[in-house]
């Protein structure tokens, strides 16, 4: 039976089912994280500060030194925003992403031992946090909140969670923006947007989509709002980099891709420690994705199929209808 012919019958929308007051995806997020985080650290004996990934080109100075991993730009900035940049590497583009590192210096207090905690910490509830904002956006078009697992359980999520980086942070700001949207609450969901792109650069595709949909529906004043509110700060934060630190701007200063898909993983080829998570939770699901899309492919079921995954991202991004 389809979705919407389960909702006209119910006349509610999945998810509301007395068990899903109980047990709802964010709070199973929560659990696998925690229980992950604590095992590990059980196991290996691994503190807070391991996750930072600190390496002794960057902390000692030393050329040939060990590299570390990009958790540790972020535990520089927020120990010391001001006077981070011999530590970092491309410093103008390190400091693009400001947001996450500010937040954990703010929580920390001032006590330099307690940002490795915070940053573990600010990830986690992101994580979480963005899973329940998914989860109401899924109801709110009757779909099932289940699906916003998929946005939890992510292995990138779960690398950018161990390895301290930005991203659950970043894409906290657009479900809480996309969230306010549907309470309409323009200005707070365009103020979430620019969070996110200042947490990191990628997120700008958000705004970007919602500009182009002000524009072809000629609402000048929601397009006008949204650039001055998450894009124009962008733009005036990188300008400010290139002048105060003397560098180009962040984008043209960034590290270049990688020319082989996931040759960034092997770099921990020698640390079975790190590398054998990272195969685990991001080459191997990615490979096994790949091999069941082939399958489906070569099968043309994607002509048949309903992915119901791709209906609720379309009906959240691509035809949200309380923009219309």
């Amino acid at each position: 039976m389809r979705v919407e012919e389960r909702v006209a019958r119910l006349g509610k929308p999945p998810g509301q089912h007395p068990i899903f007051r109980l047990i709802r995806p964010a709070y199973v997020v929560a659990c696998i994280y925690l229980l992950f985080i604590g095992l590990d650290c059980l196991l290996h004996g691994h503190n807070a500060l391991y996750y930072v990934h600190i390496g002794s080109r960057y902390a000692l100075h030393e050329l040939h030194g060990t590299g570390g991993y990009d958790g540790q730009f972020f535990y520089y900035i927020a120990r010391d925003p001001l006077h981070a940049a011999p530590f970092l590497s491309h410093p103008a583009y390190r400091y693009q992403r400001i947001v996450y590192p500010l937040l954990v210096a703010v929580l920390s207090l001032g006590q330099e031992n307690l940002i490795p905690y915070m940053l573990l910490l600010v990830n986690f509830i992101a994580i979480v946090l963005g899973t329940e904002l998914l989860a109401r956006l899924l109801i709110r078009e009757h779909l099932s909140p289940w699906f916003s697992l998929a946005f939890g359980l992510y292995f990138g999520q779960a690398t950018a969670f161990i390895f301290d980086t930005t991203e659950p942070l970043a894409y906290l700001f657009i479900c809480l923006g996309l969230f306010l949207l549907t309470r309409q609450r323009p200005t707070a969901a365009a103020l979430c947007m620019g969070l996110a792109v200042l947490s990191r650069e990628t997120a700008i595709l958000f705004p970007l989509g919602y500009l182009v949909l002000y524009l072809l529906q000629k609402r000048w004043c929601d397009l006008l709002r949204l650039f001055l509110l998450a894009i124009a700060p962008t733009i005036a934060w990188y300008t400010f980099l290139r002048f105060a630190l003397q560098d180009a701007t962040g984008l043209s200063s960034a590290p270049p891709f990688e020319r082989i898909p996931f040759q960034g993983l092997f770099v921990f080829a020698h640390d079975s420690r790190r590398f054998m998570p990272l195969i685990i939770l991001m080459l191997i699901p990615t490979l096994f994705s790949w091999l069941l899309l082939a399958k489906e492919v070569l099968h043309h079921r994607w002509k048949s199929i309903r992915f119901s995954s791709y209906r609720a991202i379309t009906c959240i991004l691509i035809r949200p209808k309380h923009l219309q």
